[in-house]
């Protein structure tokens, strides 16, 4: 489990923000853009958006703000995607929007924040989503997920247990099931880190 690969120094830990976070609302944020400036400014961010036409105003507003950033899709040729994931890997990127094309599989350890703009109901999906920023790299010692989609209050925590089942139910440590995890997931007053609650 993702709890087990943390605990045994295999992932690094989420430090995981609510898109009602202080630190936004102090910065008046208002797009991904802003909840990015106000909280992880300076990090190496992949964005997960619902729909290209997300994804081009997140980099648009991104490189009108001083950031390096472009667009992955399945619309793109390969050629492209392999470019854009080239140069986010060297440094010539530093935020990359993608819609479904960097889920599973795809491994950039130099992350150091997830930017969730895309909504699941899928725990597995969101697992996916938010490991992508999990791999040790370097000194990092944790990666800021920014869940603008708030998929962390209905799935729960990457590192939660959780018990699998082939009937349609996945339940969580403490016995809830999917999606009921609003009574368990609370939020720092000062600075909008999700916590268990």
């Amino acid at each position: 489990t993702p709890g087990r690969l943390i605990e045994d120094g295999h992932l690094v830990p989420a430090i995981t923000y609510g898109p009602d976070s202080p630190l936004a609302a102090s910065a008046r944020a208002s797009t991904p853009i802003d909840h990015l400036q106000a909280i992880a400014p300076r990090l190496k961010t992949l964005a997960f958006c619902p729909t290209v036409a997300d994804c081009n105003e997140l980099v648009r507003e991104a490189n009108a703000r001083g950031r390096t950033a472009r667009v992955v899709h399945g619309q793109m040729s390969g050629e492209d995607r392999a470019e854009a994931v080239s140069a986010f890997r060297d440094g010539r990127l530093d935020l990359v929007a993608n819609v479904a094309c960097l889920t599973e599989g795809y491994d950039e350890p130099s992350i150091g924040c997830v930017l969730i703009a895309r909504r699941t109901q899928s725990i597995p999906l969101h697992i996916q989503m938010v490991g992508r920023g999990l791999r040790p790299h370097g000194g990092k010692r944790h990666c800021v997920v920014i869940d603008l989609a708030d998929n962390t209050r209905r799935l729960g925590f990457v590192d939660d247990d959780r018990t699998w089942s082939l009937e349609g139910a996945t339940t969580s440590e403490s016995g809830r099931s999917r999606g009921d995890t609003s009574q368990r997931v609370g939020s720092c007053p000062n600075c909008g880190v999700l916590r268990p609650g």
